[in-house]
């Protein structure tokens, strides 16, 4: 995911006749000028743009859309999640030496200020990550940058890597090198770290740019207006004007989506009866066809194993039976109009690149793990007995606990009162409390004393879902402490052996341990207007956008 927790869309139909905003006048003066929110898909409220620079930053989605376009990434991912050759920076990575040592072949590219792309970009970018150490937003993902031994150009459009140990060249490309976006270091190298950070919607900082577009103009909680680059060295761009528009909710980007502000949106769930309104857009279609857009993430109910209060955690027979009570396709079906994938594993199901077998053969059959009736015999075989009031007991304590959600989000509260009244039915007490998102995730830290917070991980750069960092015994965000040896070996070797075996192996164990509790993902409805073409591209699973992507079709060209 992006290694940070992300909020995600709403639910419920509620009202229609929604105010035009006057502060948003961004219509489009020709085919070739296109506005859109950011965090289309369901990643979050489309908010504002708060940093332009890689590296510098705390990885919300909208400001790895906003860098990207400015400063185009090694490894861009592709709508399968592997890597996209026409829209990354590296034309070719090979790996030798018993994938020890990594060659990264760079295009020839231009900065804006006519200075070539070169390798040593590549290296003065590596050395930032180094300098900034743990304070580096992604220390560790990927085992970056500790797991580079030595690096060095061997000429201008050349970067070699030696590696401390050998790894599985899909998940070293997608979770490691998917992380940098190289910078001009003859711009950047003048100024301190100190600085770089403190100025991150600096022009100095986006005045020299090798992207699709530069930087025109920023208003921030407005817009972020980009122009095309002139010097830019990949395909030609038919999009020569790109507005990223912000937008205090998702009702106000919806009338914006309906009356033209916008050429691409979201119909939010909270709006989806409204969905008429927009009929005349044409929707986006994801590769396989689904007329929904699934976001490259995973939502759970995260346990914390080192509350003693809530200790009946560590036992795998209460947490599968919680599992078992969750019926997922009630979800799917009452929460999100339909539009839903089950999800029994850390690896997303859509796309289901990277799905073990077993996982795939769970996801279409999610009844298979709904079973009220074994969730209590599995209880009373652990000695969780029924009380008076209904509610188990073992030892005078009863099986009781605190769940958190976040505020604001009408979706999160319809689920977090579903699984409360499907866990009551089996006997175990829920208590609710929602939180502001920024609240919630401070406490998210092991020894912290939150005991149940439902939330959703999207992956961003880290493409490859091996579970590093997030499950393994002491992993950066393993906030729920869970350990267990067996998966940590299956975790390392999916990291270090080539082939998916051993991300199957580690999926299909995780399913077995369920650190967490999982929950179905939503689907989006993602509608724009019929001149644009090849949304496929300019929006794919991972949330990166693509204004360079976009085609205009012909019977809207001047």
């Amino acid at each position: 995911m992006n290694t940070r927790v992300r909020k995600y869309g709403l639910a419920l139909a509620l009202g229609l006749a929604l105010p035009l905003l006057a502060t948003h006048k961004v219509f489009a003066a020709a085919p070739t000028d296109v506005a859109a929110p950011p965090d289309v898909g369901g990643f979050g409220a489309p908010t504002t743009v708060t940093s332009f620079l890689p590296i510098f930053n705390s990885l919300s989605n909208q400001d790895i859309e906003a860098y990207n376009i400015l400063f185009t990434p090694l490894v861009w991912p592709s709508p399968t999640i592997g890597m996209d050759t026409q829209l990354s920076l590296a034309s070719k990575i090979s790996y030798s030496d018993n994938d020890k040592i990594v060659t990264i072949t760079l295009k020839h590219r231009f900065w804006s200020d006519g200075r070539p792309v070169t390798s040593d970009d590549v290296l003065y970018t590596l050395k930032l990550i180094r300098k900034l150490g743990t304070s580096y937003v992604l220390y560790g993902f990927g085992q970056m940058p500790s797991i580079i031994k030595k690096a060095t150009a061997p000429d201008a459009h050349t970067v070699r890597l030696l590696l401390k140990h050998s790894v599985n060249p899909t998940w070293f490309t997608l979770n490691a090198l998917a992380q940098i976006n190289p910078v001009p270091k003859q711009v950047w190298d003048k100024y301190s770290t100190t600085y770089i950070s403190g100025h991150e919607t600096s022009p100095k900082l986006t005045s020299v740019i090798d992207g699709p577009y530069k930087l025109a103009s920023f208003e921030s909680g407005r817009q972020a207006v980009f122009v095309e680059n002139a010097t830019y060295g990949g395909p030609a761009t038919s999009v020569k004007k790109f507005t990223l528009t912000f937008f205090p909710s998702w009702e106000q980007q919806f009338e914006a989506l309906k009356t033209g502000q916008i050429q691409i949106g979201q119909v939010p769930t909270i709006l989806y009866q409204a969905r008429a309104m927009v009929s005349k857009l044409q929707s986006y279609k994801q590769p396989n066809g689904q007329k929904s857009f699934y976001p490259f993430e995973f939502k759970m109910v995260w346990l914390n194993f080192t509350n003693p209060d809530v200790a009946f955690f560590k036992n795998r027979e209460v947490r599968r039976a919680l599992q078992l009570a969750i019926s997922q396709q009630y979800i799917i079906d009452s929460v999100y109009h339909g539009n839903g994938a089950a999800s029994f594993s850390a690896v997303p199901p859509r796309p289901d690149t990277y799905l073990s077998p077993e996982i795939k053969r769970l996801n279409a059959h999610p009844n298979e793990v709904y079973s009220p009736a074994t969730a209590e015999k599995l209880l009373s075989a652990q000695g969780w007995n029924p009380s008076a009031s209904g509610i188990r007991e073992k030892n005078g304590k009863p099986l009781a606990f605190t769940m958190s959600y976040m505020s604001g989000d009408a979706a999160q509260k319809q689920i977090a009162l579903i699984l409360q009244e499907e866990w009551q039915k089996v006997g175990v007490e829920v208590h609710l409390h929602r939180e502001p998102e920024n609240l919630l995730l401070s406490q998210l830290h092991p020894n912290g004393k939150w005991q149940a917070i439902m939330l959703l991980w999207s992956y961003a750069p880290m493409f490859y879902p091996s579970g590093d960092g997030i499950f393994n015994t002491g992993g950066g965000a393993n906030f729920g402490a869970f350990s267990d040896p067996v998966l940590d070996k299956a975790i390392a070797a999916s990291t270090t052996k080539a082939g998916l075996k051993g991300l199957w192996a580690y999926q299909d164990r995780l399913f077995h341990d369920l650190p967490v509790l999982f929950l179905p993902v939503p689907g989006y409805l993602v509608k724009s207007s019929t001149c644009l073409t090849n949304l496929e591209t300019y929006l794919n699973p991972t949330a990166y956008l693509a204004p360079q992507a976009l085609g205009i079709a012909p019977s809207c060209a001047q």
